[in-house]
């Protein structure tokens, strides 16, 4: 999300609790292991 973005949610959404909680460690890892299957 770019900086614009993220200072408009901060001013729009301040009751709000979503967010991005994805795991980008974890995603990372997934594709490392999916990679060799995909190029078989």
């Amino acid at each position: 999300m770019s900086q614009a973005n993220q200072a408009l949610y901060r001013i729009f959404a301040t009751e709000s609790s979503d967010g991005d909680y994805r795991d980008f460690a974890a995603i990372g890892a997934w594709a490392k292991a999916l990679r060799p299957r995909l190029v078989e």
